[in-house]
């Protein structure tokens, strides 16, 4: 019976020492590479949470000018704004 194990022996020992060492670079970039998105995503999440705060609520009052999809325009005012 020849298990897996055998199989991975076999394979590394017919494969010329070259490809070995270029899968070997590859995967060392590989994994660099998923360090290096990791961190630019933490920074743009960092950024996005200091420019752009989630929770910020504004108080609209009466008189105040909100920019609306289908505005009930009067004579003078331009498309995107009416008011509320």
């Amino acid at each position: 019976i020849i298990l897996l194990e055998d199989y991975q022996e076999i394979i590394e020992k017919n494969t010329p020492e070259i490809a070995i060492n270029y899968l070997n670079e590859l995967k060392e970039k590989l994994a660099l590479s998923y360090e290096l998105a990791k961190k630019t995503e933490i920074v743009k999440w960092k950024k996005l949470k200091y420019t752009r705060p989630s929770n910020k609520k504004f108080d609209y009052n009466t008189g105040h000018y909100v920019l609306t999809d289908h505005p009930k325009l009067k004579k003078g005012l331009s498309h995107g704004l009416a008011h509320k």
